[in-house]
């Protein structure tokens, strides 16, 4: 089973670009596209699958200033690995933005309803804190299996 990132040059090229428009999105893509963060890692073509172990959790779309991350999988995940994105979305991501204050700011927002939804936005100021406790909630809800 992959257990490493690929990132394609055309993706790589985007994630560079958030150096500059958003750095905490550029510090949370390259540390685990660089395989820095341990169990987590990327897919991709023109976006991203972001994978935990052996679990898909989320679809990111790399838009200039902001990140798209989708409960929906892109055509396909990487064999030996189970779509575990329903335990992500809604609730626990909602609480994550609440934690860091950022839903009244629109710093984050959220697509497809208030109870519903499954897109979440996160546009530059979202707080590196904010991305560290996203990849701690996905390590917590992967340790919780049986899912």
């Amino acid at each position: 089973m992959q257990i490493r990132s690929r990132i394609s040059y055309e993706a790589g090229l985007k994630i560079g670009d958030y150096s500059v428009t958003f750095p905490e999105a550029y510090q949370f893509l390259g540390s685990i596209g660089k395989d820095q963060v341990e169990g987590f890692w990327m897919g991709t073509a023109q976006n991203a699958h972001l994978y935990y172990m052996d679990a898909y959790f989320a679809y990111i779309k790399f838009y200039p200033h902001e990140l798209e991350f989708a409960q929906k999988l892109n055509m396909r995940i990487y064999d030996g690995t189970e779509d575990r994105a329903k335990y992500l979305f809604r609730e626990p991501l909602k609480e994550l933005a609440r934690k860091h204050d950022l839903i009244n700011s629109r710093i984050v927002t959220f697509q497809g309803g208030e109870k519903i939804f499954d897109k979440m936005f996160t546009r530059r100021g979202t707080p590196t804190a904010f991305f560290d406790d996203l990849l701690q909630l996905i390590r917590d809800i992967y340790n919780q299996k049986p899912w």
